[in-house]
C-alpha cells in the first residue's frame, strides 16, 4: 500500500482595506490566513503587506508591514487586524494586498517558513487604496495676524499637578 503525505495549503482567504488613507499616516488592515482544510498543518509563518501600483501584488511592490501567525491546524483560519503605515511620497490610487508565508528576513531576501502543497496560491485579492498628502488647516493669514497654515497639532503634556503640602512636585514653594 502507498501512503500519500499532503503538506499544508495556507492562502489568504480575507483582506479588507479602507478606502483611503493619508501618506505617512496608517491603515488598519483586516486579513484571514486559512489552512486549507485536505492538508496538513502549518507551523509559525508570517503575512507580509504591500503597497503596489497596479493590482497584481508581487513581493518586487513596497513592503509596508508584517504580522506573525504561530501556527494552523488543516481547516483552521487565523483573523487579525493589521495596523500598516503608507510612505509619505503617496498620492492618488494604490492597492494593498498580502502574501502569506512570505517573510523578509535581515538580509531582506524573501523566504518561506512552511513547505507547502501548493506555493502557487499564497497571494491575496489586491484591494484599491486613494492616498492624499498630508491634510493641512488653513488659519488666518499674516495679515489677519496668524499663520496661514496650521499643522495638526500633536498631544500636549497636561501642566503638572501641585501637591497636597504646598510645594510643587520639583519641591519649589507654591506661589499664593
Amino acid at each position: 500500500k502507498s501512503i500519500s503525505i499532503a503538506g499544508a495549503d495556507l492562502t489568504m482567504s480575507a483582506i479588507t482595506v479602507p478606502s483611503s488613507g493619508i501618506a505617512g499616516g496608517t491603515v488598519t488592515v483586516s486579513n484571514t490566513a486559512t489552512a486549507a482544510s485536505g492538508g496538513g498543518n502549518a507551523g509559525g509563518f508570517y503575512i507580509t503587506f504591500y503597497l503596489s501600483a497596479d493590482n497584481a501584488i508581487t513581493t518586487s511592490d513596497t513592503a509596508l508591514g508584517t504580522r506573525y501567525v504561530s501556527g494552523l491546524a488543516a481547516g483552521a483560519s487565523n483573523a487579525a487586524d493589521t495596523t500598516l503605515t503608507l510612505p509619505t511620497n503617496i498620492t492618488g490610487p494604490y492597492y494593498i494586498g498580502a502574501i502569506v508565508d512570505m517573510y523578509y528576513n535581515s538580509n531582506y531576501t524573501v523566504s518561506n517558513m512552511v513547505k507547502e502543497s501548493d506555493e502557487t496560491n499564497n497571494v491575496s485579492e489586491a484591494k484599491a487604496i486613494s492616498g492624499s498628502a498630508k491634510r493641512r488647516i488653513q488659519g488666518p493669514s499674516k495679515a489677519e495676524g496668524g499663520p496661514r497654515t496650521i499643522w495638526p497639532a500633536k498631544s500636549w503634556a497636561q501642566p503638572r499637578a501641585r501637591v497636597a503640602s504646598g510645594r510643587s512636585p520639583r519641591g519649589m514653594p507654591r506661589r499664593a
